[in-house]
């Protein structure tokens, strides 16, 4: 027993990196799972209180306490092959699942995955199934909307009836729901009427040549009746997410450019771009990134620190931003030295992407690398 308990402790001991960072790697055995549950995704819960963890395969989904990182129930939602993205709706009624591809920079763009709805108390796929581009739960955890090659449509979670939004018929390939429940923004190709919104362009007609072929805008529109309100003041490549920031103050737009090389001679490029979501103008802010698959990113309740993954080489990383600065408050570099010795025990080490969540005590955040969880303690 003594000997069980050293090992624990030694399991769960802190270190650091050679900048004097601190971090310590969670043992799957003090966690209950085996080498071959490989993590996909985390995601912090609105409260605050738990942790949503995805795996691939057929892993169970693990809930977790967000202070003391035990496990707090397992839930079985089938195989989902490379794993899924877990994001919690408004309040935490529901949890999201959105299909992670193989090949998720597409250079034709978006590919349509399968999304579903997970009741986290029962464990029941209230949604089980449906084909789009993107989703999003409604601001009052009633409603799915998704949207595909034929437009937005929105789908009730406890029926399972679906309608389609008046206005909202044309493919879009990317969606964000504001918190308050009034608005969508969409990512379309564009139409010459588009891009004459856009005042940097609407002149030039070689861009608008070009963007017509590779480009894309953002439009945002009133949710309930499908409204045009107006476009993003910015012509965009190819846009594989949006979202709008916890309090609702920021449109978040990641992008990736033209996959051909004239236009991005850095193929690893990636960029997410801040708006004004009551405007469409841009702001200053902007976070690049050279994950090599769609990186993860997310921020505080309070919007004052800003993460996403990205990649130098082989090695995959986080980059913290203190947006009262706008500079990078921290970076940590998960490194295949940190794990040599795990590898020789022949569990799955890394899949080459790192998903993470900032933690509730505004020190920590909590990453995944393979089958390992890493706590790192940003602000000792």
């Amino acid at each position: 027993m003594i000997l069980t308990a050293i090992l624990s402790l030694l399991a769960l001991a802190a270190f650091a990196q050679d900048d004097g960072q601190q971090y310590r790697v969670i043992d799957q055995a003090t966690l209950g799972i085996g080498d071959q549950h490989v993590h996909s995704w985390v995601d912090r819960a609105p409260d605050g209180r738990t942790l949503a963890v995805s795996a691939t395969a057929a892993s169970p989904l693990l809930i977790m306490d967000a202070n003391d990182l035990s496990i707090v129930r397992r839930i079985d939602v089938g195989d989902w092959k490379v794993g899924t993205r877990v994001t919690h709706s408004t309040h935490g009624k529901y949890l999201l699942l959105e299909a992670i591809e193989y090949l998720e920079y597409s250079p034709r763009g978006k590919q349509e995955r399968r999304f579903a709805v997970l009741d986290p108390v029962t464990g029941a796929l209230l949604v089980p199934d449906v084909q789009a581009y993107a989703a999003q739960i409604t601001a009052d955890e009633r409603k799915l909307v998704f949207v595909g090659k034929d437009g937005v449509r929105v789908k009730d979670i406890a029926t399972g009836s679906e309608r389609n939004i008046s206005g909202l018929t044309r493919m879009a390939t990317a969606l964000a729901l504001s918190p308050d429940g009034q608005r969508i923004a969409l990512a379309y190709d564009p139409t010459i009427e588009d891009l004459e919104r856009i005042p940097s362009i609407r002149n030039d007609k070689k861009v608008i040549k070009a963007a017509l072929k590779i480009g894309q805008v953002v439009h945002v529109h009133e949710l309930a009746t499908g409204a045009f309100l107006f476009t993003v003041s910015e012509l965009f490549d190819r846009v594989f997410r949006l979202r709008y920031s916890p309090d609702g103050d920021e449109l978040w737009i990641h992008a990736k450019p033209a996959s051909h090389k004239s236009a991005n001679p850095d193929a690893t490029l990636s960029y997410v771009d801040v708006a004004d979501p009551s405007t469409g103008a841009m702001q200053r802010a902007s976070f690049p990134s050279h994950a090599l698959y769609e990186p993860t990113f997310c921020a505080n309740s309070a919007n004052t620190r800003f993460a996403i993954g990205s990649q130098k080489g082989w090695r995959l990383e986080v980059h913290l931003y203190d947006r009262t600065t706008g500079s990078m408050a921290g970076r940590f570099i998960l490194d295949e030295r940190l794990f040599s010795k795990l590898k020789e025990k022949g569990e799955k080490w890394s899949d080459q992407r790192v998903g993470f969540a900032l933690l509730p005590d505004e020190e920590r955040m909590l990453m995944t690398m393979g089958s390992r969880l890493i706590e790192w303690t940003y602000a000792p």
